[in-house]
């Protein structure tokens, strides 16, 4: 047994050895974006995780903290109308500013003296992460090493989905009534906060900015008109299908 044991510790041990020498060759990059700003953070999450499945070191730093003197490859996401960080992006050896950008557009841009680097310029703060979501998937797709000097406007101002949303068994929806199988199924994940987290994360890696949510009657489950005629018509709790049953979701719960 305790043979086996020293087996077991030498085999960790030289696991942890030969997994040294690649940790110390990985190339660290940095993020600079305003954490302010959910947008830029959340493009930066984005880039953070691709960076990562590539085999790179990643740091996140705030964005007054770029200068020319940060040695490592880097990824910057702003806004076009920061002059500072034009300043730094052309003395770095950025050419071709972004023109006039607007709401929602971005630009990407590539300098390569010292460490490669890419630009996002954004025209507002949308913009600037639907271009840091594309610097995300260009890095999954083709890594830290190709060359970007691009530009992208929405053709269309609003883009997104129409969703017929169940609220409550009891409650009527566009779909026929109940013969959906989906439908019912869908119940319990419109009151899980993770389901809108997700939805809407996914929305914006689509390029979506609009949710527009369906419902006939949706007050009952909303809405209780205490001191009045129709305060029994609100529903005491959330009923789906299935055994699926919410009796802490009621009206006093804030």
């Amino acid at each position: 047994m305790n043979k086996k044991r020293s087996i077991k510790k030498y085999y960790t041990l030289g696991a942890i050895f030969l997994a040294l020498p690649m940790m110390l060759l990985a190339e660290t990059v940095g993020i600079f974006f305003d954490p302010a700003i959910a947008q830029h953070k959340f493009a930066a999450g984005d880039i953070e995780a691709a960076l990562k499945e590539k085999g790179l070191v990643v740091e996140n730093l705030d964005l007054i903290a770029l200068n020319n003197s940060y040695a490592n490859k880097k990824v910057v996401i702003t806004l076009a109308s920061n002059n500072t960080v034009k300043s730094l992006y052309t003395a770095q050896g950025g050419s071709a500013l972004p023109s006039t950008l607007g709401e929602q557009a971005y630009a990407l841009r590539t300098t390569t003296q010292s460490q490669t680097s890419y630009w996002v310029f954004g025209g507002d703060s949308n913009g600037a992460m639907y271009g840091g979501l594309q610097v995300a998937e260009n890095i999954n797709l083709e890594g830290f090493g190709a060359s970007y000097t691009t530009e992208e406007t929405p053709f269309m101002a609003n883009r997104g989905m129409k969703l017929n949303m169940p609220l409550d068994r009891r409650l009527p929806t566009y779909v026929g009534g109940w013969t959906s199988n989906s439908t019912t199924r869908a119940i319990p994940h419109v009151w899980d906060m993770t389901f809108w987290k997700t939805l809407i994360d996914q929305q914006s890696r689509a390029r979506y900015n609009l949710l527009s949510v369906w419902v006939q009657h949706p007050f009952p489950a909303l809405v209780k008109l205490t001191g009045t005629k129709f305060e029994n018509i609100a529903l005491p709790k959330i009923e789906g299908f299935n055994g699926y049953d919410r009796p802490d979701l009621t009206h006093e719960v804030r």
